[in-house]
C-alpha cells in the first residue's frame, strides 16, 4: 500500500516537472488563471455583485465564499499534506504560497464562486464559460507547481459538494435566520465570529472571522432593496466603492501596529472587519447620500 502511494505521488511529480520548463509567457498565463480565484480577486469582484447586481444574492455569495475558505483551511489542517516543492526539492514553485497542499483552495473556490455566479444569469453560455474557468484555475495550480493533481481533483469535488448543499438548503437557512428575533441575530452575529477567532487563532481563521462579522453586521443593518440602476450607474458605483475598498485593504496594512493594538491578531481581525463592513453597509450609505440621493427602488 505504501509503495503504491509512493508511486502515485511520483507519477504526479512527473506531471508537475513537465511544466517546469515552460517559458515566462506560459507562467504569466497560469498566474492569471490562478488569479481568478485569489483573495484579492474576490475582494474586488464580490462587491460588484453586492452593489451593482443583487445585494441579497451578493451577501449570500460572500458568506458562501467564507464558508468555503473555512472548510478548506480545516481540511488542510487535518490532513497536513505537503506541497510538491517540499517533497521534491528540484521542483520550483512559480508562485509564493504557504500552508498545506490538500485539497486545493483555488480549485475548491473556483467551483463554489464561479458556480454560484453562473446561477445568477442561468444562461448556457455563462455556464460553459464558468466551467472552463474552473478547469483553467485547477490546471494552473498544477502548472505553477504549488499543487498535486490530486489536490485539484479533491478541491473540485469538495467545491461541488458545497455548491450542491448551498443550492439545496440556502433558502431554508435564510428563512430560518430571517425569522429569528433581531436581538438574537445580533447577539449570534457578534459572539460566533469572535469566539471562533479566539478558539482558533490562526492568521487565516482570524481573517475569515473578521470578514464574517463585517458581512453579517452589514447585512443585518443595511436595507435589502437593490438600486434601480443603468449600466453606467452600476459601473460608477462599483468604481467609486472599489477605490475605497482597495485604499482600506492596502492602507490599513501600512498603519504601524504600535499605533493601534499590541496584538497583531487583533489588528488583523479589525482590518478585515473594517473592509467587509464598508462593502456591506457603509458603502451603501455613501452611495445613497452622495451619488444617488436616496434613489432606491425595489426591483
Amino acid at each position: 500500500m505504501r509503495r503504491m502511494l509512493s508511486e502515485f505521488i511520483e507519477f504526479q511529480l512527473v506531471i508537475i516537472r513537465v511544466f517546469q520548463t515552460h517559458s515566462d509567457i506560459f507562467i504569466t498565463m497560469y498566474l492569471f488563471m490562478s488569479f481568478l480565484a485569489d483573495e484579492i480577486f474576490l475582494i474586488c469582484f464580490v462587491p460588484y455583485i453586492i452593489w451593482s447586481v443583487n445585494y441579497k444574492k451578493g451577501i449570500s455569495i460572500a458568506i458562501l465564499v467564507l464558508i468555503c475558505a473555512a472548510i478548506n483551511a480545516t481540511i488542510k489542517e487535518i490532513i497536513q499534506f505537503p506541497r510538491p516543492m517540499y517533497i521534491d526539492l528540484n521542483i520550483v514553485a512559480k508562485q509564493i504560497v504557504s500552508g498545506y497542499s490538500f485539497p486545493s483552495g483555488h480549485a475548491q473556490m473556483a467551483v463554489v464562486f464561479w458556480g454560484v455566479f453562473a446561477s445568477l444569469y442561468s444562461k448556457w453560455r455563462i455556464y460553459l464559460i464558468t466551467v472552463l474557468i474552473m478547469f483553467c484555475i485547477g490546471f494552473s495550480r498544477v502548472a505553477l507547481a504549488v499543487h498535486f493533481p490530486q489536490d485539484v481533483i479533491a478541491g473540485w469535488i469538495v467545491g461541488a459538494i458545497i455548491l450542491l448543499l448551498y443550492f439545496r438548503y440556502v433558502a431554508a437557512i435564510e428563512n430560518s435566520i430571517t425569522n429569528m428575533p433581531r436581538n438574537v441575530r445580533l447577539l449570534f452575529i457578534i459572539i460566533l465570529p469572535i469566539t471562533l477567532a479566539i478558539m482558533f487563532p490562526t492568521p487565516d481563521n482570524i481573517m475569515l472571522q473578521g470578514i464574517f462579522l463585517g458581512v453579517w453586521l452589514g447585512a443585518l443593518f443595511s436595507k435589502q432593496e437593490d438600486y434601480s440602476l443603468t449600466n453606467n450607474q452600476g459601473m460608477i458605483i462599483y468604481a467609486a466603492g472599489l477605490i475605497i475598498v482597495l485604499a482600506l485593504y492596502i492602507g490599513l496594512k501600512l498603519i504601524p501596529l504600535w499605533l493601534i493594538f499590541s496584538q497583531e491578531s487583533i489588528w488583523r481581525f479589525m482590518r478585515y472587519f473594517i473592509v467587509s463592513i464598508w462593502v456591506c453597509y457603509f458603502a451603501r450609505l455613501w452611495f445613497n447620500h452622495h451619488i444617488f440621493a436616496l434613489d432606491q427602488a425595489k426591483e
